[in-house]
């Protein structure tokens, strides 16, 4: 009796396992081949009539309805996903691939670009759609969604990619692999040349692009600025520096041309003399103004300062230089380029052509207690009062003696007759003629022939190209007719 309830609870337990583990039954299931199958309230893949575990897109009929299916573990999955299978990734809606389908879907990664229901892993570039909920042009790379910054292109430009999309409110610098660029409103704009700001910086844009090529100086707006900017492989430099560009020296205060400086300015051992922001390198003179706290005036030979001791001229003068700056508390003689200078608190009082002209006068006599003395070879006129061995500068002059064809003679003369004027009445007007020797005379530059003396025609000096005669500035030829009498030595060497 006991082995009998034995059995039979064994043939039940059994029973139920097989139920368990084969939900069909043994008639249902020869019948089945590769496909869909509705089986314990659920659809499930089968596989040459065997239930198969696999996530995949598989072919089959569901409810009546023949498609490709989404399953999970063998189960259809009635959700939107991207899905994949041997043939490539598909757009599945309801658990059904939808090849009408033209858009972007999502796998448990990534967001794919799909059209006919297939994601098209050959996209490349901007497509319009909808990605978590945002509907924009989104950058695209082997057909998958990247939530990168970029420039990307479509038909209608080149675009500022922001986190994946499109940014059409983006107005700045963007980069890509080809370079970086200038958006305005999210776009490319490729007549853009200036500059614009990124996180790293101003940039020097040519073109739409950062010219990563260009170095120098180049005028616009940065940092609400307008002025000439100091920029280095397309980037602004803030710095403060003397820099070179395209022949010019320009003082760069912080990034900028300091337009309003006007001074000195050392930098890297040299001192620079700046005028409105640059250095005029042709420049020499004698210029007042403060250099390593001494303020003096300095010599600026081609733009700076040079720290010799030599004799050098500006507008006031002819002046002594001590290591580079005015020595005003020197007096006394001074030879230079072989040439002696008498310099009285610092300023040349006589130059060494004028000092040869006083020292040669020294040894002649003249009756009326004045005496004339040209240098043609410096084009020089000096007018000395006193007497032999004591004779003084009145007035050092420049003129004009002969030209080589028609030199001005040399020798000892005196002063003769005067004319108040003379020259052919339709050709030129000579006025204030004093008489050296024959037809040499002392008179003015070549005046228009009228009745008054207005209109120089030649009032060149400082050169030798008259007929014979000396000329003079008009004022200088005047005073030798009012004061200089006749007999007055003239010496012409």
């Amino acid at each position: 009796m006991k082995k009998g309830v034995i059995r039979s609870l064994v043939i039940l337990l059994l029973f139920v396992f097989i139920a368990v583990l084969i939900p069909e039954h043994d008639s249902e299931a020869a019948t089945r081949g590769t496909g869909m199958y509705f089986v314990s309230g659920k659809w499930r893949y089968y596989e040459n009539g065997t239930y198969t575990k696999i996530t995949s897109v598989v072919k089959g009929t569901v409810d009546g309805e023949s498609g490709w299916w989404y399953v999970r573990n063998g189960v259809l999955t009635r959700i939107t996903i991207v899905a994949k299978n041997e043939n490539g990734w598909f757009y599945c809606k309801n658990g059904k691939v939808d090849f009408t389908y033209k858009g972007f879907g999502k796998n448990s990664k990534v967001w794919l670009y799909c059209v006919n229901g297939k994601a098209d892993l050959s996209a490349n570039g901007l497509y319009m759609g909808t990605v978590d909920g945002v509907t924009a042009n989104w950058y695209v790379q082997n057909g998958k969604v990247k939530f990168i910054n970029t420039v990307a292109r479509n038909s209608s430009g080149w675009w500022a990619v922001r986190k994946g999309k499109v940014d059409y409110s983006f107005t700045g610098i963007c980069s890509n692999e080809y370079g970086s660029w200038y958006c305005k409103n999210g776009k490319v704009d490729f007549d853009y040349t200036g500059f614009a700001q990124c996180s790293s910086g101003w940039f020097f844009i040519k073109n739409g692009k950062v010219d990563t090529s260009f170095n120098g100086l180049y005028k616009g707006t940065v940092n609400g600025t307008n002025g000439r900017w100091y920029v280095v492989k397309g980037k602004v430099q803030f710095k403060t520096l003397i820099v070179d560009y395209a022949g010019d020296k320009a003082l760069v205060v912080k990034g900028v041309v300091k337009t309003t400086f006007n001074g000195f300015y050392t930098y890297d051992g040299t001192t620079w003399y700046i005028e409105n922001g640059y250095v005029d390198t042709d420049r020499k003179d004698v210029i007042k103004g403060n250099v390593a706290g001494t303020t003096a005036w300095w010599f600026v030979n081609n733009g700076k300062v040079e720290y010799s001791t030599l004799l050098a001229s500006n507008s006031n003068g002819t002046w002594y230089i001590r290591n580079g700056k005015v020595d005003f508390s020197f007096t006394g003689y001074y030879v230079y380029n072989g040439e002696r200078f008498y310099i009285e608190g610092g300023k040349v009082i006589r130059d060494g052509i004028e000092n040869a002209m006083i020292s040669k006068a020294q040894n002649y006599y003249s009756k009326t207690g004045y005496l004339i003395l040209v240098d043609r070879e410096h084009s020089k006129v000096m007018v000395l009062k006193g007497s032999s061995y004591n004779w003084e500068r009145l007035y050092y002059w420049d003129c004009n003696c002969g030209a080589e064809e028609t030199e001005t003679p040399t020798g000892e003369f005196t002063v003769g007759i005067k004319l108040l004027y003379f020259g052919p009445e339709d050709e030129y007007r000579c006025w204030y003629a004093s008489q050296i020797y024959g037809d040499v005379l002392f008179h003015s530059v070549l005046y228009d022939p009228d009745d008054a003396p207005n209109v120089i025609i030649d009032g060149r000096l400082g050169q030798n190209n008259s007929h014979g005669c000396v000329r003079l500035a008009i004022e200088n030829a005047k005073w030798i007719y009012d004061n200089i009498s006749s007999g007055t030595k003239v010496v012409i060497y």
